[in-house]
């Protein structure tokens, strides 16, 4: 391995930080992450990005209802619509894995989500934009089609309103503070 190259990691690493204590249970032993929030304050944060997250990935799948241009035959729009769906679902993944361990985070939870979240949001908030751009681009080359102005302006509102929530989940997210215990 040349010097300055990552050693690949293995999939199942995280399992030599647990151990069996005298009674023979599982017990971790490895690196935690904690929050330097206060616990009134983590948990007002955690309730924000669920909001954020579970309103977007919502949002989406209202969005796939929606008859507007575009989304019925075009292929400009729903390949980026399907992008943003999954990347707002993987959002929602890593919050679940992030909040349903509690506090103090283990750390392959926190590399799998705290070190995530800001990356899958991004990915979103790219598919949002891309989503609209390709809708633009099917209303000029192809006109309305099928399409309803009212569903073509409330799609738009949609992802513009999915893409704020993903921001925000990255906003909160990058405000908190992680100490390794």
């Amino acid at each position: 391995m040349a010097k300055g190259e990552k050693k690949p990691r293995k999939k199942r690493e995280h399992l030599k930080d647990f151990y069996r204590d005298v009674s023979g249970k599982y017990v971790y032993g490895g690196v935690m992450y904690t929050c330097t929030l206060l616990p009134a304050d983590r948990k007002k944060n955690i309730l924000r990005m669920w909001l954020g997250s579970g309103a977007a990935f919502i949002m989406q799948i209202i969005a796939g209802c929606v008859p507007s241009a575009g989304m019925s035959e075009g292929f400009l729009v729903l390949p980026f619509y399907l992008g943003a769906i999954i990347s707002c679902g993987m959002v929602c993944w890593a919050l679940w894995e992030l909040t349903s361990g509690g506090e103090p985070v283990r750390a392959y939870v926190y590399d799998a989500s705290v070190k995530k979240l800001p990356g899958r949001c991004n990915a979103g908030m790219v598919f949002c934009g891309l989503t609209l751009v390709g809708l633009i681009l099917d209303v000029v080359l192809n006109g309305m089609g099928k399409g309803k102005i009212w569903a073509t302006v409330l799609f738009v509102a949609i992802q513009i309103a999915a893409a704020s929530g993903l921001f925000l989940v990255k906003k909160i997210l990058q405000s908190i503070k992680w100490v390794k215990k």
